[in-house]
């Protein structure tokens, strides 16, 4: 856009007086154009007619809009009250599928949730560790038989799923299992060599 030389001078002497929506809306109305801010801006610029530094920040002593509140807005006292239950909240006992296939149950209130194959495991097992992990031997999220679970550590089902023997079918899964459990004490006799 070609800006004429009484344009040109009117930005220079105004520019420092008011702010770009204002130095845009004088400017159309005395020159009946439609300029934009944007466009008064990026001239403004390109020219180095700079608003002065006084006006960049806060004067000593201004006094902030919101001087007293404390947050982004007041408490919203109609919600949020103490004891209220969302609508969609599920009881102790629910079962729900998760995106990644498995089956939990909610044992606890607030939100305390397990996995059912290991509740299923429990009940006949002993309890899993943090270091352990049950594996679907036929691969089957929702096959919760109890023939179907078997215990072992992460370190395993890290090494079976490096290797790929996650996705074997059931008859080579526990063959699986112990070759990696075998593989982990074979590098754990090489290394104790080793020192």
């Amino acid at each position: 856009m070609k800006y004429t030389a009484e344009e040109i001078e009117f930005l220079k002497n105004n520019q420092s007086k008011m702010t770009r929506k204002e130095l845009t809306e004088k400017f159309n109305q005395h020159f009946k154009k439609n300029r934009t801010v944007t466009a008064i801006r990026g001239f403004c610029k390109r020219k180095g007619f700079l608003r002065p530094k006084s006006t960049w920040y806060f004067p000593a002593g201004h006094i902030p809009v919101n001087k007293g509140s404390v947050g982004l807005t007041g408490a919203n006292s109609g919600s949020f009250k103490k004891g209220n239950r969302p609508h969609n909240t599920l009881e102790v006992g629910a079962v729900i599928k998760r995106e990644d296939g498995y089956l939990y149950i909610k044992v606890a209130e607030p939100n305390h949730w397990r996995p059912k194959h290991y509740l299923i495991w429990e009940e006949s097992n002993p309890p899993v560790l943090a270091d352990e992990a049950i594996l679907f031997m036929d691969n089957n999220r929702e096959n919760l038989s109890l023939d179907n679970l078997m215990k072992i550590t992460k370190g395993e089902l890290a090494r079976m799923n490096k290797k790929g023997f996650s996705t074997l079918p059931k008859e080579l899964k526990k063959q699986a299992v112990y070759l990696t459990r075998l593989n982990i004490l074979t590098n754990k006799k090489r290394r104790k060599r080793g020192k």
